[in-house]
């Protein structure tokens, strides 16, 4: 029996026996190729996903701080003069109103914004924020921010970024979701068991629970929130769309 054949079984059976409230947001996400934009069905809505494949593309972060941004026309544009082919990009982190970084972020050699602490609740009040990082190694971690070692991060880590709220550690839920009624637009980046990395961004609102089930059924280990709101947009070539106003934006390019 599959993985996502046994959730599902164990979901209908706890369903059945009132272990699991609110179960009928389960999401069954058909698998899709590595390296292509896919989209996912969920209970209310759908989301739109890409999966970074471990070999054979790049993944970076285009920020105000370092003249990157502007709009994904813009982004593909950059990537194009350095011949870079994107394939796919979304907005970023959580960012201010002056589309400045809310918490830690590193590219490269430079770190351009300080790590927050976890208890400032500058990103959520459910939960505590994470760091999506890479390291030189390029191996990928999604960390909860209170595990998170800022000393000499720089070190570390080629790239980070750090927003909120976690949604899943080590392939477990996080049940403090369950209290966010209200319905959003959300984008955010999950890890896969076997390594790939998957972007996603919902169309439309959606329940932040329904949101993390789907990485959840994904077969992500682990999995934070980006972003909330408008902002929330994604881009491929030929798909032209207003991209809001992105502080950053994730990039993703094809060897």
């Amino acid at each position: 029996m599959s993985i996502s054949s046994f959730k599902t079984l164990f979901a209908v059976a706890a369903l059945a026996i009132g272990l699991l409230p609110g179960i009928d947001n389960i999401i069954f996400a058909q698998p899709a190729p590595s390296g292509t934009v896919s989209s996912a069905k969920t209970k209310t809505g759908s989301v739109t996903y890409f999966i970074v494949p471990r070999e054979g593309f790049d993944l970076d972060i285009f920020t105000k701080e370092t003249g990157e941004t502007g709009d994904f026309a813009g982004a593909a544009q950059r990537c194009a003069d350095k011949k870079r082919r994107l394939v796919f990009a979304m907005n970023g982190a959580k960012c201010d109103k002056n589309l400045k970084p809310l918490g830690l972020l590193i590219k490269g050699l430079t770190k351009y914004k300080d790590f927050v602490r976890p208890d400032a609740n500058v990103f959520t009040s459910i939960g505590q924020s994470a760091v999506f990082a890479v390291d030189h190694n390029n191996i990928v971690s999604i960390i909860p921010a209170k595990n998170f070692k800022e000393a000499n991060d720089l070190s570390n880590y080629q790239l980070a970024v750090q927003s909120g709220t976690m949604l899943i550690n080590k392939a477990f839920l996080n049940r403090d979701i369950i209290k966010v009624a209200e319905k959003q637009m959300y984008n955010g980046i999950g890890l896969k068991q076997n390594g790939d990395i998957v972007l996603a961004v919902t169309e439309g609102k959606m329940n932040l629970r329904e949101f993390a089930l789907f990485f959840e059924e994904m077969n992500c280990r682990d999995a934070m929130l980006l972003d909330a709101g408008a902002n929330c947009q994604w881009y491929a070539p030929g798909r032209p769309k207003n991209p809001g106003k992105p502080g950053q934006i994730i990039v993703v390019t094809k060897k």
